[in-house]
């Protein structure tokens, strides 16, 4: 970008943002991690990280669910875990 034109453009922009929001989720990440691993063992603080970063990629799909088959409590209970865990699935 500025290394080989010596100038910003518009598009440039774009991608600094874009690096800006993927360093923002690593950060939460690496923060997870932390929190875990002051708790828990190495194992358990990967597997407690890792697990929290493959439902945050399906919590979109978590406030999709039919509301039809469930019960009102559970379908409460979903939505409240929906918005309670990180939403790590990148819009497309």
């Amino acid at each position: 970008m500025i290394y080989m034109k010596h100038s910003l453009e518009r598009s440039d922009a774009v991608v600094l943002v874009a690096v800006y929001f993927i360093l923002l989720k690593l950060a939460l990440i690496v923060a997870l991690a932390l929190l875990f691993s002051c708790f828990t063992t190495p194992l358990l603080a990967i597997l407690f990280t890792v697990g929290l970063y493959i439902v945050g990629l399906y919590v979109q799909e978590l406030r999709n669910l039919p509301v039809e088959v469930m019960s009102p409590a559970m379908s409460a209970f979903t939505k409240w875990l929906s918005y309670l865990l990180p939403n790590f699935e990148t819009s497309t």
